[in-house]
C-alpha cells in the first residue's frame, strides 16, 4: 500500500539525497509540491525542506490548509503525486493516496 497524505492534516514529507559516492547531501537546496493526477499542484507549490541531521534527511510540512484540498482517493491507486527536487540532484516523483485517518 502507498504511503496515504492525510487529508485535513498537517504531513511529512521526506526523502534523503545522497551524491555519487553514496555520501549524505546536507546543503542542497530542496523543495517539494504536489500534484494531482493531471499535474496540477495542489496548494502552496515548492515548499521548502530542512536538512534533519537526527534523522539524515530533508523534512518539509504539507499543511492542513494544503491537504484540505485534496480529494480522497477511491482505491489504492496513488491519486497525488510529491515532486521532489534538489539543486543538482535528480527529480523524484513519489506516488501517493490521500485518505481521512481511520479510513486505510
Amino acid at each position: 500500500m502507498l504511503d496515504p497524505l492525510y487529508i485535513g492534516e498537517p504531513n511529512t514529507i521526506f526523502c534523503e539525497i545522497r551524491d555519487a559516492d553514496e555520501a549524505n547531501v546536507t546543503s542542497a537546496t530542496v523543495t517539494f509540491s504536489i500534484k494531482d493526477a493531471a499535474g496540477t499542484v495542489v496548494g502552496t507549490a515548492n515548499i521548502a525542506m530542512a536538512y534533519v541531521a537526527a534523522r539524515t534527511r530533508y523534512e518539509g510540512t504539507f499543511s492542513a490548509v494544503n491537504s484540505a484540498l485534496l480529494d480522497e482517493a477511491t482505491g489504492d491507486s496513488p491519486n497525488y503525486f510529491v515532486w521532489i527536487t534538489a539543486t543538482g540532484y535528480t527529480l523524484r516523483k513519489l506516488e501517493r493516496v490521500a485518505k481521512y485517518r481511520g479510513r486505510i
